[in-house]
């Protein structure tokens, strides 16, 4: 199930964004501190509020307990651009969460958001999230420089045209 965060997700956002194996491939490498997290989470109502788009609490049906994160959110934190998001606690990695989760977003975001091109930003040695991508119907089509880096570049495009580049 996806659903807004609430204050309560904080402890659990904590085991997704305090662990460097998950902060990996992230723009800030380190993990998190509880304040950082706590602000990221209740900070997305606002990036909802601003851009019409945000990051939801992606939760397990069967346990009831945030298990990751994932939603649509302006490149780089301003815009003008969307990109798809997510981010999973390490013990539910291979569950084919992150996968769902994502094609979820994205029919959100061009069935009912109407918006025309969404891009994923990922690193080229995190394999596993280019083959998120690759899953939910995203092509590679460039590389790209964002969050202070080079990132691979993956689009999908609104009624399933060709990305624009």
């Amino acid at each position: 199930m996806i659903r807004r965060c609430i204050p309560e997700d904080v402890e659990a956002a904590m085991r997704i964004y305090g662990d460097p194996e998950v902060k990996r491939y992230l723009s800030n490498e380190r993990p998190e501190t509880y304040e950082t997290v706590k602000q990221r989470i209740l900070g997305r109502a606002e990036y909802d509020a601003r851009f019409g788009v945000t990051v939801w609490a992606v939760v397990e049906t069967a346990s009831g307990e945030m298990v990751g994160s994932c939603g649509l959110f302006p490149v780089e934190g301003r815009g003008p651009g969307i990109e798809i998001a997510y981010h999973f606690r390490r013990d539910v990695w291979n569950r084919g969460y992150a996968t769902e989760a994502a094609a979820a977003c994205l029919d959100y975001g061009f069935n009912e958001l109407h918006i025309p091109r969404i891009i994923g930003l990922v690193d080229e040695e995190n394999i596993a999230s280019q083959r998120v991508l690759e899953k939910i119907g995203m092509k590679r089509e460039d590389v790209g420089w964002y969050y202070e880096r080079e990132l691979l570049v993956y689009a999908a495009a609104r009624g399933g045209m060709e990305p624009a580049t």
